[in-house]
């Protein structure tokens, strides 16, 4: 049934009911950009169970503002990607609650631009999300307002949650994350940059380990954003790992405590507080010793004064990528 209505932009009715869908294993664009389609109708009869590919399924289904998918099967389902993205008048998912795990690139741009949807789908069961799970998946969804908690979810797999959430500007609270142990390569990186309504971050308390670029420019532009998340004893940290994280974070006023963040890879810290104007408050990560690539521009513009928490035998020294001039130092 792959692309069987692709392109149809037409059609405003569909009747799905002598269909026999048994043995289908794809139905990969199969509404694709009906942009007239107000509705799809499922019968009891309309079987799901087989299905593998649902990729690009209702794709550009511009009119469409609900979906009754209480019936989908989705049990054997890994490619979900696209399935809504642009669908531009979508108020309501369907559920996801039986999904366990989400396969490489299962998620990825489904939600993207979804302009109208204010609540994203639950994923209650969810424990194993694959490289590129969520890859962009509720990417400008300007209206989104609830998202979905992964507090079953320990590991962050490489790219499953790179710009996630981008561009939701009406996001204010984000998803849980608190189980999370590791995160891979760019795991959250630009995950929710440009929310500018998001006043709280997720806890990453119990993160140990985190690879290259694995927050860069997660919270970049988050122009509310007053306080970071919570980090408490990192031990592996990759190259990259906070380059920009909280670049244009205009609100922020603390660091939060980085005393047990390891920080000693290239670049690791690079623009991390980067025009943050109103920061004031700042711990120095655990390092084996001050280096400009490490740590380059990473209080670049921010708040003329303030303080710095460093330990006593550490020498750092002054500019944008050490310790402001204009700001008092704290030893510990």
């Amino acid at each position: 049934m792959s692309y069987w209505l692709n392109e149809c932009c037409n059609v405003e009715f569909i009747s799905l009911t002598n269909l026999n869908t048994d043995s289908v294993t794809s139905m990969c664009g199969l509404f694709r950009n009906c942009k007239k389609l107000p509705a799809v109708n499922f019968p009891e009869s309309f079987y799901t169970g087989n299905v593998i590919n649902m990729y690009s399924m209702f794709r550009g289904c511009e009119s469409l503002t609900s979906l009754n998918l209480s019936k989908f099967n989705t049990s054997k389902a890994t490619d979900m990607d696209f399935m809504f993205s642009g669908c531009t008048s979508l108020t309501e998912t369907p559920t996801f609650s039986n999904v366990t795990t989400v396969g490489n690139s299962g998620f990825s741009y489904c939600f993207r631009n979804c302009l109208s949807l204010t609540e994203a789908p639950s994923f209650t069961n969810l424990t194993n999300i694959e490289d590129y799970g969520f890859y962009y998946c509720f990417s400008g969804c300007t209206s989104l307002t609830e998202v979905p908690n992964f507090t079953k979810v320990t590991s962050i797999k490489d790219y499953s949650f790179q710009s996630c959430f981008r561009d939701c500007t009406a996001l204010t609270t984000p998803p849980s994350f608190e189980n999370v142990t590791e995160v891979g390569v760019s795991g959250f990186s630009t995950c929710f940059i440009n929310c500018t309504s998001l006043i709280e971050t997720p806890s990453f308390s119990n993160v140990s380990y985190i690879s290259r670029s694995a927050f860069s420019s997660c919270f970049s532009g988050c122009t509310a954003l007053t306080t970071p998340p919570t980090f408490n004893d990192i031990t592996t940290v990759g190259m990259e790992a906070f380059q920009n994280c909280f670049s244009g974070c205009i609100s922020l006023i603390n660091s939060g405590d980085l005393s047990k963040v390891t920080a000693n890879t290239i670049r690791v810290c690079e623009g991390m507080f980067k025009d943050c104007t109103s920061l004031n408050y700042v711990y120095v990560p655990r390092t084996n010793g001050w280096d400009v690539d490490k740590f380059n521009n990473w209080l670049y513009n921010v708040s003329p004064s303030g303080t710095i928490v460093k330990p006593k035998e550490l020498t750092i020294p002054s500019g944008a990528s050490g310790i402001p001039s204009g700001w008092t130092v704290e030893e510990r």
